[in-house]
């Protein structure tokens, strides 16, 4: 397995980047979404070798280096606002694994408590995809008296996997931390508490922060600020 991967962002993913990660269920369906686009072949989310048609890119742990982490780093950019640049790096843990086949297709896989390792093909996401649309939807608390109802609609089991081995893996990904951070660069609400350049941490309202930069930074940068494997940054009041 590679341990970097760098992939153009389509225009599909793209709107769903455009849209605002609120929650802990935004997060994983865009996991799942991401995924998808990365194994559909007809999909316009095709894998780059240069840094200046990088949509996004995952990376994996790498000894060779001393990297720890497996994320995923998404780059939006917008409008300049007054001759200044506006972008967003969202980045947040890749819990999946990609494998790329010798004729350049990709699989993905994730390994789970209960269902071992598992591909996450088309028929996998999309009924994955569906159970989070309607936990979101309905905005019921895992576990309430509709999980009959929908264990109903998704028929029960299939030829693939057993919709039960589904609800494990849902819940796998409404406990796990996906570790969210974005950079902004955003010249356009610029205020006393809300530099131009800063990096915003967790996604609750109750828990979140910012942390103002001097500089703007690329996914290389950021992901070189953020890897345990690389020197420790240090705050400095100014």
């Amino acid at each position: 397995m590679s341990k970097e991967y760098m992939f153009s962002l389509g225009k599909e993913l793209e709107k769903k980047i455009n849209s605002s990660i609120k929650d802990q269920l935004d997060l994983i369906k865009l996991c799942l979404e991401t995924s998808r686009a990365i194994i559909t072949e007809c999909s316009d989310t095709k894998e780059v070798s240069s840094n200046e048609d990088e949509g996004f890119r995952i990376v994996y742990p790498n000894r060779e280096i001393g990297r720890r982490m497996q994320r995923i780093f998404f780059y939006n950019r917008y409008e300049d606002v007054n001759d200044k640049s506006m972008f967003t790096i969202q980045s947040f843990v890749y819990p999946l694994k990609i494998v790329k086949k010798e004729d350049n297709k990709f699989k993905i896989f994730g390994d789970f408590p209960k269902v071992g390792k598992l591909e996450f093909n088309a028929t996998v996401i999309s009924r994955l995809v569906t159970i989070i649309n309607i936990i979101k939807k309905d905005e019921q608390s895992w576990g309430d008296s509709w999980v009959e109802e929908l264990i109903d609609l998704l028929h029960g089991k299939n030829d693939y996997i057993e919709t039960t081995l589904l609800f494990y893996i849902v819940n796998e990904f409404l406990t796990f931390d996906f570790g969210y951070l974005r950079f902004d660069k955003d010249p356009k609400h610029v205020a006393v508490n809300h530099p131009i350049c800063h990096i915003d941490c967790h996604l609750d309202k109750r828990a979140t922060y910012k942390i103002g930069l001097d500089a703007e930074m690329n996914i290389s940068q950021f992901l070189d600020l953020i890897d345990n494997g690389s020197s420790v940054r240090y705050i400095k009041d100014k």
